[in-house]
């Protein structure tokens, strides 16, 4: 792939009826891939997309972003804001603050 095409990482669980198909217990794996992607690239990634089940604000889902080797040039975003509970948006976006290096 060409350097001046924008690499965007989806990491995703699924849609269907508006739920994941497996409910992550935290972004642990989200964050272990991400990091061997960054790792095993030679090229920039401009965004890192990863889900936030729609029933999780709690520190423990967030935890593991203390460990994303997020690079410079890479915009992170998180999936916060749901059709069906999309009046609890805040409280996601709170919790995953006080864990990223950067702003999210």
């Amino acid at each position: 792939m060409r350097n001046d095409i924008e690499l965007l990482v989806h990491l995703c669980y699924g849609d269907f009826g508006h739920k994941h198909s497996i409910e992550p217990s935290s972004l642990a794996l989200c964050v272990e891939m991400s990091n061997r992607i960054f790792e095993g690239t030679k090229r920039p990634v401009q965004l890192l997309y990863m889900p936030v089940p729609r029933d999780r604000s709690d520190d423990a889902y967030f935890e593991p972003l203390k460990h994303l080797n997020l690079l410079a040039e890479t915009t992170l975003s998180l999936g916060l804001v749901h059709q069906a509970s999309s009046n609890i948006w805040s409280a996601r976006a709170s919790a995953c603050k006080s864990w990223c290096r950067r702003r999210c």
